[in-house]
């Protein structure tokens, strides 16, 4: 192998690391924007994805001193070990995003419960002091014939 070819092939898997890392943070359902976050994000797990892959395979060509005709099986190596690892990265990804969103449902479906059993509570508190003003209003009605007796509901 050439330098120039082994100069390509690294920068080919640099350029598949980046656009993983960029298809990583895009394709998150919490993804509000490209912000500096994001940026960074996508760029340190990128350089984080390269340099994983990559490090074994270049330590056992240095033994080798980095000779030229030794270059291709790191190479190879290199890129296996890069697609195996984003091939994992991604399934813990989307693992850890089902749990968010499972977690994210739950906790809105206990919210809206919590808020409806607030609605009863504060229905029922109004159903109670309207009922201790009617009586109040009857006794009064009771003791001054002057005031008009309260309407009374049809029974159904």
């Amino acid at each position: 192998m050439s330098r120039k070819t082994i100069f390509l092939l690294a920068g080919l898997y640099l350029a598949a690391a980046f656009a993983f890392g960029i298809f990583r943070v895009v394709s998150s359902p919490f993804f509000a924007g490209l912000t500096v976050t994001s940026l960074g994000k996508s760029i340190g797990s990128s350089l984080l994805l390269f340099g994983a892959a990559g490090l074994l395979p270049i330590l056992a060509w240095s033994f080798q001193r980095f000779d030229l005709r030794y270059a291709l099986w790191p190479m190879l190596t290199w890129a296996f070990i890069g697609i195996a690892l984003a091939y994992f990265l991604e399934i813990g990804i989307r693992v850890e995003r089902d749990v968010q969103v499972s977690t994210l449902a739950r906790n809105l479906a206990q919210s809206d419960a919590k808020l409806s059993c607030l609605d009863t509570q504060r229905a029922n508190k109004f159903i109670a002091r309207s009922a201790s003003r009617t009586g109040r209003y009857r006794s009064i009605a009771a003791v001054s014939p002057s005031l008009p007796p309260p309407r009374s509901r049809p029974m159904n």
